[in-house]
């Protein structure tokens, strides 16, 4: 027969360990939510929906080029994907925050609804980095 002294003691663990799992499930569930977005446009009138620097050296050089794709395309309208030079945001103790107030190369999507169309669209996007970096954005787009 075991004593309440045994039981609390072999119960403790598993309350940790639900605690642990109810943690991380959490931090996912919030990450998940990050990388989903809402625009919001007039019908006809594109809209940057995303951008992504290329992977930016200390100097501000670039070092690799990013890829960017449409994962699941829209059904009301377009994804334009396009090469350009933009702003990074890198973090201020990031040691390539100087490059923040010069333009560096990186992709640059566009979402276009169709002219017209007034309703929900929705649609996702892809990157990956030469350094193995992947992700992807969902967005849910309001056309007026």
């Amino acid at each position: 027969m075991r004593t309440n002294g045994t039981l609390i003691r072999e119960a403790f663990p598993m309350r940790v360990l639900t605690s642990i799992v109810m943690a991380t499930a959490c931090v996912l569930l919030s990450t998940a939510i990050a990388m989903a977005q809402t625009l919001t446009t007039l019908s006809g009138k594109p809209i940057r929906a995303y951008y992504h620097t290329d992977t930016i050296n200390p100097d501000c050089t670039t070092n690799s080029q990013t890829t960017m794709r449409v994962g699941q395309p829209p059904q009301h309208g377009t994804v334009q994907i396009v090469r350009s030079r933009i702003f990074s945001t890198f973090p201020a103790n990031n040691v390539r925050s100087a490059c923040n107030n010069r333009r560096v190369t990186g992709l640059v999507a566009y979402y276009n609804p169709q002219r017209g169309y007034v309703g929900t669209d929705l649609f996702s996007l892809e990157y990956f980095t030469s350094r193995g970096r992947t992700g992807s954005r969902n967005y849910t787009v309001i056309v007026r």
